[in-house]
């Protein structure tokens, strides 16, 4: 879902915690291509590694979890939480 300068939709998916701030899976755009990342909650930005460097990002997409429950099975594992669709 697109979102930009701090925004976390409702339904992303979380990915650990950072000190206090929750840090959820994010991707942007940079020079080849869209690449993996994350947002830190209270930060303005999403961060991309790529090159060797962490890179601030406006402009971003928040990944969300599935909305069709039916299709979805959540299990936890090592306290990270897995999301697995079935066809």
């Amino acid at each position: 879902m697109a979102a930009r300068r701090g925004e976390i939709p409702y339904g992303a998916v979380r990915a650990g915690m950072d000190g206090c701030n929750e840090v959820f899976v994010a991707r942007a755009y940079h020079e080849s291509g869209v690449q993996p990342g994350k947002i830190v909650a209270g930060q303005d930005v999403a961060y991309i590694s790529f090159g060797g460097l962490e890179h601030a990002k406006t402009i971003y997409q928040v990944r969300k979890k599935p909305t069709t429950a039916c299709c979805v099975k959540q299990y936890r594992r090592h306290n990270i939480e897995f999301i697995a669709h079935s066809r």
